[in-house]
Formats: C-alpha cells, structure tokens, sequence
C-alpha cells in the first residue's frame, strides 16, 4: 500500500507513466488477486511472489511495524 502510495506521488513529480502503470499493478493484484481470494480482505503480508503470509510473526504479534494479523487502517485505506 505505501510503495503504491509512492508510485503515485511519483507520477505526479515526474509524470513518467511507468509509475503510475506500476501502482495499478500492484493495486490489481491486492484487490482482484488477492482481495477476491479471501473474502475481500487484504493480507499484510507477502512473499516475493505474492502468496500470503496469515502467519508471518504470529510469534511477535505485537511487533511495531510488522504485526501479526491485519491492520484495520489499512484495509480503510485500500477501501477508498
């Protein structure tokens, strides 16, 4: 969500399209690949091929920047 955030801030800099093609990439697979194979919620985390990972630090659940579970915000976020 915030490399696409990114490529979008980008695009409006330098309006060199291949940003902007790369955050609709990467917004089309959230929502229409993985979104849509789960119920329509959104994984926080993926491996370098895009599979999920619903375990990743189920041992540290309270880590600060890499929960286990979803984060609420987030999926508001992909909502709008």
């Amino acid at each position: 969500m915030h490399a696409v955030e990114a490529f979008l801030i980008v695009y409006d800099v330098t309006h060199d399209k291949k940003w902007l093609d790369r955050a609709i990439r990467v917004a089309s697979v959230i929502i229409h690949d993985v979104a849509r194979n789960n119920h329509y919620r959104v994984n926080e985390h993926f491996d370098t091929q895009w599979n999920p990972l619903p375990d990743y630090n189920k041992d540290n659940p309270a880590h600060r920047f890499r929960a286990f579970g979803g984060t609420p915000g987030h999926w508001i976020e992909w909502a709008v």
